[in-house]
């Protein structure tokens, strides 16, 4: 079970989940953070491993990157959900 808290972003909500194919999954979302306005928000989430990536959210992303790197993402709009395959880089810790 991770329990995370969930981020009121003007009309949207987000929450990390975390990687789906770890044990401990939530332990691998290091810092979360958000910025810009109601009505462009960025959430900046920084990960330490790579997999698929879970997140709740309230409304489907017009982008998803890693690194600079524009990624392919899933959304579950009657679930909220947020899938997001992140690739191995080098710099992981």
């Amino acid at each position: 079970v991770v329990v995370s808290r969930v981020m009121i972003l003007g009309d949207a909500q987000f929450a990390p989940i975390g990687l789906c194919n770890m044990y401990n999954g939530g332990g691998a979302v290091s810092t979360v953070s958000a910025s810009g306005s109601n009505n462009k928000r960025t959430v900046d989430v920084t990960l330490r491993g790579c997999g698929t990536f879970l997140a709740y959210s309230s409304v489907q992303p017009e982008q998803v990157t890693c690194n600079g790197l524009t990624l392919e993402f899933e959304y579950d709009a009657a679930a909220c959900a947020l899938h997001v395959d992140i690739p191995h880089t080098d710099d992981l810790r």
